[in-house]
């Protein structure tokens, strides 16, 4: 996982890790990316704590971590 490039986009669910590899579908272009399976937010739970702006970290990926593969256009 150390070669795997991160692209953020806020705390939402639109995280994904690349290694910049593409791939040819027809002739569109897709970079292949994957994206970390995620808890559900409790957002009763992040209301009582002050909202999101106290959202807890996310989890460190490990090698055992699920991965759910996107191809990104």
């Amino acid at each position: 996982m150390d070669t795997v490039i991160g692209m953020y986009k806020g705390a939402d669910n639109h995280t994904y890790y690349t290694r910049g590899d593409t791939t040819l579908i027809g002739d569109q272009p897709y970079i292949i990316a994957y994206q970390p399976k995620r808890a559900k937010i409790d957002y009763a739970a992040l209301r009582s704590k002050g909202g999101m702006s106290n959202m807890p970290a996310p989890e460190k990926m490990t090698p055992d971590t699920t991965l759910y593969l996107a191809l990104l256009n």
